[in-house]
């Protein structure tokens, strides 16, 4: 019976690789679970973790750009960087023996590359029993490079926003129901999360005022509310965290939003609270509805005064 067959042999370079893959996954497990409530897999699980790449996107030379995954989520704010040769073999090419996790070769890395698809690879821990050792961070291609198309992917979130340094306050005021009623359209999703769901989720419309390309520009924010009272059981860490940041997702189309931006400028009313279903934003009302609504008022505006 051959030694590997019972201690395979591992690459130096790539377990270092791999080493440092387990740190960024454990790094942002935790953000995203402090921003979102939704944990990646646990460092243990035998399902593993995802990562996003898009080869339509810029990459750096010799490495993949992606984003971490929840399951089949897109996860923007959590990128990472990575050389090629974390896809290769992890194992000693000695024998041939590769009972789990072949890798992918340079020449199939170019040939995925020049076909500019997004693709989701999936990272399966190699376990301890398998092996026959410790436990160590080490992972195997459970999938490679399969298409990862509209179909296969749930959500998408892009990067936070959590700091509005130019609003110096908020007033604690009624909407008028004109801009209640009226439907206003979600544009340039693709350039922030372009998966984002078409089913019905919270946002918040942000009025800039230094945009170079919009004097009335309308930025439209991605928000997952937590409900009231949970603070205590959060710090315990018995209820995810989650609801006090946002993220982006896109803009109030500019054939829409001169009216719209100009009363919440002028009524101090720069972030309004709202719902999304497809393309499609209806405004809910603006810091006031925390006085009767049972969600949690986000940490990013606390250094915000209320009038």
């Amino acid at each position: 019976m051959r030694t590997e067959d019972h201690f395979p042999l591992y690459v130096d370079g790539v377990v270092k690789l791999h080493t440092q893959l387990h740190e960024a996954f454990l790094q942002a497990s935790k953000l995203a679970n402090t921003v979102l409530g939704i944990p990646l897999p646990s460092k243990d699980s035998l399902r593993g973790f995802s990562i996003y790449v898009d080869f339509s996107e810029p990459h750096p030379e010799n490495k993949f750009k992606g984003y971490f995954m929840s399951k089949n989520i897109i996860l923007r704010f959590l990128p990472i960087e990575f050389d090629y040769a974390l896809l290769f073999p992890i194992r000693n090419h000695g024998d041939g023996l590769f009972r789990e996790g072949k890798g992918i070769t340079y020449d199939e890395i170019i040939q995925a590359a020049n076909k500019r698809q997004p693709l989701k690879i999936i990272f399966r821990p190699i376990s301890a029993i398998e092996d026959n050792i410790f436990y160590s961070p080490h992972f195997s291609l459970k999938s490679t490079f399969a298409p990862a198309g509209i179909a296969a992917i749930s959500d998408d979130f892009g990067n936070i926003v959590y700091n509005f340094p130019d609003i110096d306050c908020l007033k604690v005021i009624d909407i008028p129901e004109t801009y209640i009623e009226r439907d206003y359209t979600l544009v340039g999703k693709q350039f922030y999360a372009p998966y984002t769901t078409n089913k019905e989720s919270d946002c918040v419309l942000f009025a800039q005022l230094n945009n170079e390309h919009d004097d009335h520009a309308i930025k439209v924010l991605r928000w997952v509310p937590s409900k009231k009272g949970v603070e205590i059981e959060q710090i315990l860490g018995m209820k995810p965290d989650g609801g006090d940041v946002f993220f982006e997702m896109g803009y109030i189309s500019r054939t829409e939003n001169t009216e719209l931006h100009a009363f919440m400028v002028n009524n101090k009313s720069r972030l309004l609270f709202g719902k999304k279903v497809d393309d499609k934003i209806t405004i809910v009302g603006g810091v006031k509805i925390f006085e009767s609504n049972d969600l949690k008022y986000p940490k990013c505006l606390y250094n915000i005064d209320l009038k």
